[in-house]
């Protein structure tokens, strides 16, 4: 749920717990990658609640 947004934190609180209570090193790839996958998170979250409205207008 982390990794996914699913926790509403930002990607630098994610990349902080990761390596305080997980202990992740961070090199700049794993940096990027935790990046990368709360930004897919996110956009997919946009998405699918844009979905949900269309579906709920066409239902009424």
């Amino acid at each position: 749920m982390l990794l996914f947004g699913m926790s509403g934190r930002s990607a630098k609180e994610i990349k902080e717990i990761l390596e305080k209570e997980y202990g992740f090193k961070m090199s700049n790839e794993l940096k990027e990658g935790v990046e990368n996958m709360c930004n897919l998170a996110q956009g997919l979250i946009v998405e699918n609640q844009a979905i949900g409205r269309k579906i709920g207008k066409k239902r009424g």
